[in-house]
């Protein structure tokens, strides 16, 4: 055994089996000839007759390359190492057109003259001879041949050869392969761009492979409908509950050995330079280890271009996460697979959603180019500094042609150029050095920016155990020319690692910052950017680089600096520094120079929103502001993203038709902030906020108000909000306080009012949009500083509110740790941009405040009204209206505070409310100063929201309309041995029916027996009624009601009895209802209750209302106005029935009309596939039905065909024991009312009909 030329190169090994040439080509050997002319590898750029290799079409790749002597027959050839392992190659050549030059014999082929460009040739192998590619020279010294991109493989070439087939488009017309997945649409029908890897996966998997080796373990992808598998994500990345997903997880149970799964992309091509793509994830590790890359195929090679581990700040879990991935310029195929490692104790999973390639397809031809613009050779239009920045833009390269090699730029592939690294110091060891690709995104890049691929270097500083400071030093320039930088850069890690662009006039003077670049790279790639020079004398560049967080993983990464043609270096020297003089501060390090007074404050009162300084100067740079000179101190949150916020006149904002052509007060002359293209030459990526610096203490009555301008858009939307200071537990959090769409300001400049609450110092505001053209003018900070004249505006708000100009509303948030916020919502006509939100009504158009939550746990959000005074001897009553639409949403409780030591409940809803608003009504007492408080209680992870809105306070007592709820008085009802009481003083119930709460009230017997009469006159008789109540009943059988009539001549009938079989669940109201037969006579209505009063016993009526209908028959229900005394009998652990009418809020199960009108506004009950209870199965339950022994129950039903969805009927005894068998109906049939009939014989005479059902998918 003999071993030679053992050599270790940094990054990834190039596979073995292709030789692009950029290194040692190991399979093949070039067998000397004595003195002749042989093959040998040159420099494209060295060779000026093919000035671009074939791998990286650039002059710096590399190519094989023999050159004609003049002497003919002059031969030299290639030969394998191993010619026994391979069964297939393939290569690439160019061959001038020129005669007599070189010949190229590739096995039995022999190719005299080429055409001028570089041709794939694939043959089998082994040959006839030993040398499978021989060259032999002409009489011509300009003849010559060069070989590249050499691909040998173990598999027969009938086995790879490329299919010549063409794809069929499906509609009579086909295309070439090579124009499939291009991003270029050239079937008619687009059948050639549509598998190709963009998915929800709500229809199939759109060209992922998942049936691949590596995806057939227990732990592997599947697309599963969502929600479906436990611990899986309850909706899809947009809160749908329909649809699929790709779901990562193991089908074991208990998985205890490492898990591997992998699946495959189809194959894209031709991809442009701001290629991306995204997708969102959703995953738990669940006490397991799981990680997860992406990686890219591409000549060759395979390398990760996202991981999982990767991400800082980590991302959260059990919450959909939106990914984005540079791609960038490739001519060739490419294509992506997920892989994921995992060792399971628990039950991990990882979900893939809404995958999409933007920007992808290659520029446009265009008629005329600007002159801002460069014309490239295929008619597109390029931006000038796009020119020889080492980046195929226009897609045929002819932006990175005549480049030559311009002494001044540098891709560092071979060399710093004249780039030049200072030595370390003693206090920072590291400093700047050449580096190729690393095999892992948490270490390095882990492919080139020239190349695309792991090869070539770039310049690297990785951070340390200290902190750490290196300069590279770059060439020195003239300035008497317009000089533009660009280069290319990735910041990684959590070392609060900074890229700064120094330039310096004197000799080892200090650099003068003329960028600097603070925020790690969004791609996990290199992002390029741009620096325009303006110095008055000859200068000198510089790259710092610094890692300010000792002992934590970062690094800086460099390449491709280019400068534009126009800068020249200069060949004098510098002069030298001035002596450096200090001028003496004023001020100590921790205070601030009040400007132009000499006066010193300290640092804590900068933004505190009170002007310590006599200018005013602290404040001045805190966000306020009306842009009529700059932004006033607010910083755009990323300088580096494609899309940022800058300052700019009314005239300049003309030239974008997209931008407001006025300002906030209609005025041609000033100026506005506004989002606006910042560096085109990066992706889009996640939107960025402009923020303002940070703030002092927030007081809670603090108001920030401005005016936005949002294009006529449905899909625009501005979110302003509050950025929290991060600390060494937490990272800087978002939280939004307001909400503002295009389609609903049509265009127009509209005034924002925002209640911000009270914060910690620390604080941030932030203004964050999603579209070109959204702007905002004037901002200003009202009531916001904690001092007692911001307490006394705001104890002068009412309480009273509509939100439609909120500034005026006596309501603030208050903000307790880890909480949600409740947002404010302009309102206004328009498409919902958030699904479950409350639909539009005559009555609800305007503004109003919601709480939702996005993340797995339960949150609550709260808002607080002003202080008021105790209520007068007549009370208080405030109304307000809610909506609860989401069946899952959670819980909203209105509560009284008083003087911060004491909070009680007043009034509570839980549970599926309906589509519509509502109204809710409390009666206030309190001997003390007090204030309301709304809070929400958000269920974990549900995409439901909580909306509060008018709200109305009076001094007088809160009218009954037609409802007693025995919240004032007893509304005329004569108590005899009942009482009127409340939850907070009896035993049971624990609360009322009215409000939920322990302070409600409602009407208790008390032992042995109680009478409670109606008013006189109460019941006008000449006409069928229906008395309609709640009624609470536990105990034993001594416990009962009855309702009885009593005629003028005192004769009593019984109309309903009720006993705890009536009452079946302890803790919760019963509702029922009386029909009242027309009379001649008067007639008076009477609760007679009997209790023991024993322990646990109780007879209780509430909210008793009579109707000018008469009552539906015992069990029938067309639910037009209630649900007839049906019932949900299973908790909010179950799936719950809802009165509903309309489409659902998926708008895919069909349903439209009610059955009963035939209209969207006739009411059905709905069991929706969107409710995310842990069961899925629901139970509604009817009365007790006195209707025996013969018995035809009917209903009509909707289910959404295939949905899986489930529908049973069954008897019951007063007991609630089944008896008979149980009628069942699957979602076989189409997808409409289906009228369904049940006949029972010899039922006892008293029973109920329970009703259940399972969701299914919508």
């Amino acid at each position: 055994i003999m071993i030679d030329d053992v050599e270790f190169t940094p990054g990834e090994c190039p596979p073995y089996n292709l030789c692009t040439f950029e290194d040692e080509c190991l399979p093949w050997r070039i067998p000397t000839n004595g003195e002749e002319a042989a093959f040998e590898v040159e420099r494209a750029g060295s060779f000026n007759k093919l000035p671009r290799d074939h791998t990286t079409q650039t002059a710096d790749g590399y190519y094989l390359l023999f050159k004609s002597p003049g002497i003919d027959g002059n031969k030299t050839s290639m030969v394998l190492r191993e010619p026994g392992r391979y069964e297939c190659l393939s290569l690439w050549y160019y061959l001038p057109a020129l005669s007599n030059g070189v010949r190229l014999h590739l096995q039995e082929r022999r190719i005299s003259e080429g055409n001028g460009g570089w041709k794939r040739h694939q043959m089998q192998y082994p040959s006839l001879s030993d040398a499978p590619i021989v060259a032999v020279s002409g009489t011509n010294t300009e003849g010559f041949v060069a070989i590249d991109d050499l691909l040998l493989n173990e598999l027969d070439c009938d086995e790879l050869k490329r299919t010549t087939e063409r794809f069929d488009c499906g509609n009579k017309q086909s295309v070439t392969v090579e124009h499939v997945c291009d991003f270029v649409m050239d079937c008619a029908n687009g059948a050639d761009e549509r598998d190709c890897g963009d998915c929800d996966f709500s229809k199939d998997s759109c060209g992922w492979q998942l049936d691949g080796i590596l995806n057939r373990g227990t732990t592997a992808w599947r697309r599963v409908p969502i929600g479906d598998v436990p611990q899986s994500p309850p909706t899809g990345m947009d809160d749908r509950r329909n649809g699929h997903y790709l779901l990562l997880y193991s089908n074991l149970t208990s998985p205890r050995k490492p898990g591997r799964a992998a699946i495959d992309s189809p194959t894209i091509r031709n991809t442009n330079t701001l290629c991306t793509m995204t997708f969102w994830y959703n995953f738990i590790h669940n006490e397991s280890y799981l990680d997860l890359d992406l990686y890219m195929r591409v000549a060759g090679y395979a390398f990760s271009v996202w991981t999982l581990s990767a991400l800082r700040p980590a991302p959260g879990e059990g919450v959909w996460n939106e990914a984005h991935v540079i791609i960038g310029r490739y001519p060739k195929d490419l294509s992506f697979y997920f892989a994921s490692s995992q060792y399971s104790v628990g039950q991990p999973t990882f979900a893939l959603d809404a995958i999409e390639y933007r920007g992808c397809a290659l520029p446009a031809k265009q008629g005329n180019c600007s002159n801002l613009d460069f014309q490239c050779a295929n008619g597109a239009c390029v931006g000038l500094y796009s020119r020889c920045n080492y980046v195929d833009d226009c897609g045929d390269n002819s932006d990175e042609e005549n480049c030559g090699d311009y002494r001044l730029s540098c891709n560092f592939d071979t060399s710093f150029c004249d780039w030049v690294p200072q030595a370390p110091t003693e206090t920072a060891m590291s400093t700047w050095k050449l580096r190729r690709p690393s095999s892992f995104l948490a270490t390095a890049p882990t492919r080139d920016s020239t190349t695309g691929t792991p090869e070539g270097n770039f310049l690297f500083l990785p951070s340390g155990r200290s902190q750490t400071t290196a300069t590279i030093i770059g060439p020195t320039l003239r300035n008497n020319d317009t000089c533009v930088i660009s280069f290319f850069y990735m910041i990684q890690g959590e070392a609060n690692s900074q890229l700064k662009l120094g330039v310096r006039t004197t000799k080892d003077g200090p650099w003068k910052i003329e960028r600097k670049l603070t925020k790690p790279t969004e791609f996990f790639h290199f992002i390029e950017d741009t620096v325009l020079f303006n110095e008055g004398a000859p200068f000198q560049v510089a790259f710092i680089g610094e890692h300010n967080q000792p002992g934590k993983a970062g690094c800086i990464a460099i390449d491709d600096v280019v400068f534009w043609e126009s800068c020249q270096a200069y060949h004098g020297e510098l002069p030298p520094a001035p002596v450096p003089t200090t001028p003496r501060s004023l001020c100590g390090e921790k205070e601030f120079e009040c400007a132009g007074s000499g006066q010193c404050i300290p640092l804590s009162q900068v933004c505190d929103f009170n002007e310590d300084c006599p200018n005013g100067a602290d404040e001045s740079r805190c966000g306020q502001c009306d842009f009529s000179t700059d932004l006033c101190g607010l910083e755009n949150e990323d300088r580096s993203s494609r899309f940022g916020w800058s300052r700019t006149t009314v005239q300049d904002g003309k030239k974008n038709q997209l931008f407001p052509t006025t300002d906030s007060q209609y005025s041609e002359d000033g100026a506005y902030a506004v989002l606006s293209l910042m560096n085109p030459a990066v992706p889009t990526g996640r939107p960025k906020s402009l923020v303002t610096p940070q703030l002092g203490a927030i007081a809670h009555s603090c108001v920030v108000r401005f005016y936005t301008f949002i294009p006529n858009n449905g899909s625009a939307w501005l979110l302003f909000g509050v950025l929290r200071q991060k600390n060494n537990r937490l990272p800087e959090s978002m939280t939004i306080l307001a909400t503002i769409t295009g389609s609903r300001l049509k265009g127009r400049w509209a005034k924002i009012t925002v209640k911000v609450g009270n914060w910690k110092a620390g604080a941030r505001f932030f203004y964050r949009a999603n579209s070109v053209g959204v702007s905002i003018d004037r901002p200003e900070y009202r009531h916001c500083h904690p001092d007692a004249y911001s307490e006394g505006w705001e104890a002068a708000q009412h309480v009273s509110c509509d939100f439609s100009n909120p500034g005026d509303c006596g309501w603030f948030p208050d903000r307790l740790a880890g909480d949600t916020d409740w947002v404010y919502y302009e309102g206004g006509p328009g498409k919902r941009t958030i699904r479950w939100q409350p639909p539009d009504s005559e009555s609800h158009q305007g503004g109003y405040l919601y709480a939702r939550n996005t993340v797995p746990a339960l949150t609550t959000a709260h808002v607080v009204s002003i202080k008021m005074s105790p209520t007068s001897d007549s009370s208080r009553c405030f109304t307000f209206w809610y909506n609860m639409w989401h069946p899952n949403a959670g819980k909203l409780n209105l509560l009284i505070r008083v003087d911060n030591a004491s909070r009680n409940v007043l009034w509570s809803r839980e549970g599926p409310q309906g589509k519509d608003w509502k109204q809710g009504q409390v009666q206030l007492y309190s001997e003390y100063p007090h204030q309301l408080e709304f809070e929400a209680i958000l269920n974990p992870g549900s995409p439901g929201m909580i909306a509060v809105d008018s709200f109305n306070l009076t001094d007088s007592q809160c009218g009954n309309g037609k409802v007693c709820t025995f919240e004032s008085d007893s509304c005329g009802w004569q108590l005899h041995n009942w009482e009127r009481t409340s939850g907070s003083t009896t035993e049971l119930p624990e609360t009322d029916y009215s409000t939920r709460s322990p302070s409600g009230s409602f009407a208790l017997v008390e032992a042995p027996s109680g009478r409670m009469v109606s008013p006189r006159g109460w019941y006008e008789a000449s006409r069928h009624k229906c008395l309609r109540f709640w009624f609470y009943i536990s105990g034993s059988t001594a416990e009962a009601l009855n309702v009885t009539r009593v005629s003028d001549e005192g004769a009593e009938e019984t109309l309903w009895s009720g006993t705890t079989t009536d009452a079946p669940f302890k803790q919760r109201w019963f509702s029922a209802a009386v029909g009242l037969l027309n009379s001649k006579e008067m007639v008076t209505v009477v609760f007679e209750g009997t209790t023991s009063g024993g322990p646990g016993t109780a007879v209780v009526v509430d909210d008793i209302s009579l109707s000018e209908e008469p009552c539906p028959a015992p069990g029938s229900c067309t639910f037009e106005e209630d649900m007839c005394n049906w019932y949900n009998s299973r908790d909010l652990s179950y799936a719950q029935w809802y009165r509903h009418r309309g489409n659902t809020v998926s708008n895919s199960t069909g349903v439209e009309n009610d059955h009963t009108l035939g209209t969207r506004d006739g009411f059905y009950l709905l069991l929706d596939a969107e409710d995310l209870a842990r069961n899925q199965l629901a139970s509604l339950l009817s009365q007790v039905v006195s209707l025996g022994p013969n018995v035809c129950f009917k209903l009509y039903y909707f289910m959404k065909e295939r949905s899986g969805a489930y529908l049973g009927v069954a008897f019951l005894d007063e007991t609630g024991q089944p008896f008979g068998e149980l009628v069942t109906v699957q979602a076989n049939a189409s997808s409409e009312w289906t009228l369904l009939s049940v006949e029972r014989s010899g039922i006892p005479s008293r029973f109920k009909i329970l009703i259940t059902g399972r969701t299914g998918r919508s």
